[in-house]
């Protein structure tokens, strides 16, 4: 079994930092015999988080054509700064749900010394909504 970093795009709706909803992407250390394999899980691990996130919402995570990513290169990602957040689960595990969202990140910035609202940006000013759409096209 490998262990890859797996990356889950969504998108909340989180009125203190903005009014409409913001996108956001977490990561998890899925164990499994392929990349394919770890995608594959991120993406039923990211349908219970969209709903986790988004209980009002009618669509479904896969409804909104979002695509699950391996990183490749974690140390030199713009979570680099936050590899210790991510949760490792083999796959047909599933992670503490709780514990992967937006406000799961929140808090364990703000318990790390970390300001929120500048991890929405990465080094060179453009959002993650921004890398994550050049990412799916």
């Amino acid at each position: 079994m490998e262990k890859f970093l797996v990356a889950i795009p969504y998108h909340v709706y989180d009125y203190e930092v903005s009014d409409e909803e913001l996108m956001c992407s977490t990561g998890i250390f899925i164990q499994s015999k392929d990349d394919s394999k770890a995608i594959e899980w991120a993406e039923k691990i990211a349908e219970k988080l969209f709903l986790f996130e988004n209980p009002q919402e009618t669509r479904a995570w896969r409804n909104y054509e979002y695509k699950c990513w391996i990183e490749d290169d974690m140390f030199n990602s713009g979570w680099s700064h936050c590899l210790n957040f991510f949760q490792t689960v083999s796959y047909g595990d599933y992670p503490d749900i709780e514990n992967m969202g937006t406000n799961a990140y929140r808090k364990w910035t703000k318990n790390n010394g970390i300001n929120y609202e500048s991890t929405v940006e990465n080094k060179n000013g453009r959002g993650l909504w921004s890398i994550i759409k050049s990412i799916l096209k």
